[in-house]
Order: C-alpha cells, then sequence, then structure tokens
C-alpha cells in the first residue's frame, strides 16, 4: 500500500507541476498566456484562474506534500531528493504567483505588443518552473526502482492520453 501511495502521490504532485506551467503558457479555450486574447480579467474560466492565481495555490501543494509525507516512509536515499522537488514546486508556485500578481496590476492589455508582452511573460515563468521541477524529479525519479519507475510513467502516460 505505502508504495502504490509513493508512486501516485509522487506522480500527481509531478503532474501537478506540470499542469501549472501548461496553463500559464495556454490557458483553455485558446486564451493567451493570463488571459483570452480579447477577453477579461485573466480570461479563464473561475475555476482555472481560482486554481493558478488564487490564494489556495500553495495551500493545495502544501496539502498535498502532507498527505505523501504521512503515509510514505521515504528511504534515506529518496528523502532528499523528496525535499528537493517539494522545493522546486514551492518556487515554481511563487513564480507562478509572482507573474499572476503582475498581470493583475497591469489589467488587460490594449494593444497587442501588450498581449505579446504577457505572453513572453507567461512562457518565461513556465520554462523557469520547468527548469527547476524536472531535474529535481529526475533526480528523485532516479531513486526509484524499474517497478516504480514503471509505475508511473504509466499512470503519467494514461493521463496524457485521456486529454486528447
Amino acid at each position: 500500500m505505502k508504495r502504490r501511495t509513493l508512486i501516485v502521490s509522487i506522480s500527481s504532485l509531478g503532474a501537478a507541476a506540470l499542469v501549472a506551467v501548461t496553463l500559464v503558457a495556454a490557458g483553455p479555450g485558446g486564451a493567451s498566456a493570463f488571459g483570452r486574447w480579447g477577453g477579461s480579467g485573466h480570461g479563464w474560466s473561475g475555476h482555472a484562474e481560482a486554481r493558478l492565481c488564487g490564494e489556495s495555490r500553495d495551500a493545495r501543494i502544501d496539502d498535498a506534500i502532507r498527505f505523501v509525507e504521512a503515509f510514505v516512509d521515504f528511504t534515506p536515499e529518496q528523502a532528499g531528493p523528496w525535499q528537493a522537488l517539494t522545493g522546486a514546486v514551492r518556487n515554481g508556485s511563487a513564480k507562478i504567483g509572482a507573474a499572476c500578481e503582475t498581470v493583475a496590476a497591469e489589467g488587460r492589455p490594449a494593444e497587442a505588443p501588450q498581449h505579446l508582452a504577457r505572453a513572453k511573460l507567461a512562457l518565461v515563468t513556465a520554462l523557469g518552473v520547468v527548469q527547476e521541477v524536472r531535474p529535481a524529479f529526475a533526480d528523485l525519479y532516479g531513486t526509484l526502482n524499474d517497478e516504480q519507475r514503471a509505475r508511473i510513467d504509466d499512470l503519467l502516460s494514461k493521463r496524457h492520453r485521456h486529454r486528447r
């Protein structure tokens, strides 16, 4: 049971980080970075906007981390990489939060160059998050055995197929 919880939890945390990056780069329904090209506000549904730019973003991450840590006994080899991954995810959340604050302070873009500047902010933010989370996830992944790796690979690939 603990092995399965570890795999699902690590996959979920990694997937959550990837979803956050994806939402920053391009919102649903053709939304540009942090908003629809012609829309108002952030342009996402209230639910997506709240998840990405809302105050509960950090609380959800902390809840997920506490859940994993309550049910998983990390090996000494896994403990360090786990802490590095959780730190990277938290730092990524802070970067996303800062970008959301910038967007909120700027308001709705009036001209095309402002839309492109907003898109650049989102892409640069997303890239920064990926550059920090990916190696931390890879380090933790490297501590897993072949069965654990196969389960994580399968879980993430199944989620990807369901989104198409």
